[in-house]
């Protein structure tokens, strides 16, 4: 990894400020899911805290893209992040006033803060190639991972610490003065504009804007079979890590909330490990191969936690100690490679896309993995409890390696002679 990118200023304000708003933000996730489960004691209410927040993403997605290309990515970046921080603002005073928020307040709350996100997440995505030279994206890409996964550390447990002693208002308060000091560090970061000519924009444009991205994803064969994979893993391995390890942990293993905080803990750190690594094995491999590959080990290993939760192997042991350890293992590993995985997709979407286009790309692909990931959870959540875990978790296993090894040929085709130099 090129630590040296950090002595960049543009790069260095942009890492530092992500980390600021994520850790504020991480924070308050963290806090709001306690906080709903204390005043509603349901499960049903808590999920549908989240489960409100795909709709917006839905219905807003596709223009999101269409905005980050259109007008001043800088503009977007910074003002959502002011709006997020006055939000907070005004959310910490309504709770030291009222002592409380209402379950409809949260709701109105989490569809403001999902809104704004869309709005910023295509626009931040098109910062890191726009301000990093192409031969240094997976070393940007690799610190970005860095400094996630440490943020995810520090925030869950500050989020504890301070939620217990302090409570949620507190913690609206930090997550305020975040967003705020993220947009400051926003205001001195140099984009470049790469935009398109904002002239004349309406709705038939916006749907036009829009149209344009989803045909060139169709015609750029090496970006399609992203998007296909990316669907599939969406669908297949995230709401194995929502749903299944939760259960694997304290139904199938006979264990509590400290063994799932342990791997919880190994998940976060076999992602520092992939950022540290990512760039020694892109200088090993292709790009393109590290991605396929990525792709068969998660499904490989996915395979070995099936194998690990059945029966012929669980009955080998006298207790649950040696399994829980083997799912750690593989976890650790399997979390790592779905790391690089992710790392060698946005490096391919960034250095195949123009920037005039990557707004919308990025907002397609998002739109799609937001339509996968709870298709999955329905779907999964059904095989949990018409089968048995070890079954559920095989299925997984097959689905990303068929989809895998179908796209592997366009990958392996293309650029197959280039590696990422440092």
């Amino acid at each position: 990894m090129n630590i040296k990118l950090l002595k960049q200023k543009d790069f260095f304000l942009l890492i530092m400020g992500e980390t600021v708003s994520l850790i504020g933000t991480i924070m308050q996730n963290f806090a709001l899911s306690l906080y709903v489960l204390a005043i509603t004691h349901s499960t049903v209410k808590f999920a549908s805290v989240t489960a409100i927040t795909i709709f917006p993403k839905l219905i807003l997605g596709p223009f999101s893209g269409v905005i980050a290309d259109r007008f001043n990515r800088k503009k977007i970046i910074v003002g959502t992040d002011l709006i997020n921080g006055i939000l907070m603002g005004i959310y910490a005073l309504l709770f030291f006033i009222n002592g409380h928020l209402s379950l409809l307040s949260i709701y109105i709350l989490v569809i403001s803060i999902t809104i704004t996100n869309i709005i910023f997440e295509p626009a931040i995505q098109t910062v890191i190639p726009s301000i990093v030279e192409k031969e240094s994206l997976v070393d940007a890409n690799s610190i970005d991972t860095l400094f996630s996964s440490l943020s995810n550390i520090l925030a869950l447990a500050l989020g504890a610490i301070l939620y217990d002693n302090l409570g949620i208002g507190v913690i609206f308060i930090i997550n305020s003065i975040s967003f705020i000091l993220s947009a400051i560090s926003e205001i001195f970061i140099n984009i470049p504009k790469n935009n398109l000519k904002n002239d004349k924009l309406n709705l038939k444009m916006f749907f036009s804007d829009f149209k344009e991205g989803i045909t060139c994803i169709k015609n750029e064969k090496l970006i399609f079979n992203i998007l296909i994979i990316m669907i599939f893993i969406n669908f297949a391995f995230n709401p194995i890590f929502k749903i299944g390890l939760p259960y694997i942990s304290i139904k199938v293993l006979d264990g509590n909330g400290i063994q799932y905080s342990v791997l919880r803990i190994a998940i976060i750190l076999s992602g520092i490990t992939a950022s540290l690594i990512s760039s020694k094995l892109c200088k090993k491999y292709t790009i393109n191969k590290l991605l396929i590959r990525s792709g068969l080990i998660i499904s490989l290993c996915m395979f070995l936690i099936s194998f690990s939760i059945s029966k012929i192997y669980l009955n080998i042991f006298s207790n649950t100690i040696v399994p829980f350890i083997t799912i750690l293992i593989i976890c650790f590993l399997m979390m790592m490679t779905a790391t690089l995985c992710n790392i060698a997709a946005g490096t391919i979407i960034q250095e195949t896309i123009s920037l005039d286009m990557l707004g919308r790309i990025q907002s397609v692909i998002m739109m799609v993995c937001t339509i996968a990931v709870p298709a999955g959870e329905m779907f999964f959540g059904f095989m949990f409890d018409a089968t048995s875990p070890a079954i559920t978790i095989g299925i997984s296993s097959c689905i990303i390696f068929v989809t895998v090894l179908l796209s592997s040929k366009y990958f392996l085709i293309s650029n197959d002679k280039q590696k990422i130099k440092n």
